[in-house]
């Protein structure tokens, strides 16, 4: 079974554009894990956070202290909500919708070998924008695109335009 999630493991990097054999070193697997389907930040703060827990839940054995044990229990409520978003992006990075995710969270090594070995593409970055029916993901993206161009539009032709008449009629007024 463990050989089983090394190769989805490594299917799921190789379908992301990445190296598989970055999906069998221990952390640095995990950096990239984060870096195709969220960011690497919240990587480093799942690490951080994970450290600080281990260290307090340390000192919580000498010292019996309740504030300790609320901060720890408050780390690992924000360490789950930070995995459940993985798993949500996760899935929509490679087109799946929020039941998808649901199997991610609960049943994890089982979804992760579909996503090895089914026949899933990876969409990236573009998906944490607009996935929100991945069966429509191809309208979705002209949909995208249009918000673009209409965003560029208005921040580069209307405001400029509008500052100038502004601009004129304040000069008139003045007079």
């Amino acid at each position: 079974m463990v050989l089983l999630q090394i190769i989805a493991n490594w299917r799921i990097f190789t379908k992301a554009g990445e190296d598989g054999w970055k999906s069998i070193i221990p952390i640095y697997g995990d950096y990239i894990s984060y870096k195709i389907a969220w960011q690497p930040a919240y990587f480093w703060l799942t690490l951080v956070l994970g450290i600080v827990s281990s260290c307090l839940q340390g000192t919580l054995e000498t010292n019996d202290s309740l504030m300790i044990s609320m901060i720890i229990v408050l780390i690992k409520i924000i360490l789950a909500i930070i995995s459940i978003m993985y798993s949500v992006k996760l899935a929509r990075a490679f087109g799946r919708g929020t039941g998808f995710a649901i199997g991610l969270i609960f049943l994890q090594p089982i979804f992760m070998l579909i996503l090895g070995f089914g026949d899933d593409r990876y969409y990236g970055q573009i998906n944490k924008y607009i996935c929100k029916n991945p069966r429509n993901l191809r309208s979705e993206i002209h949909i995208y695109r249009l918000q673009f161009i209409i965003e560029f539009c208005c921040q580069n032709i209307l405001l400029p335009f509008h500052s100038k008449n502004q601009n004129c009629q304040s000069t008139g007024a003045d007079r």
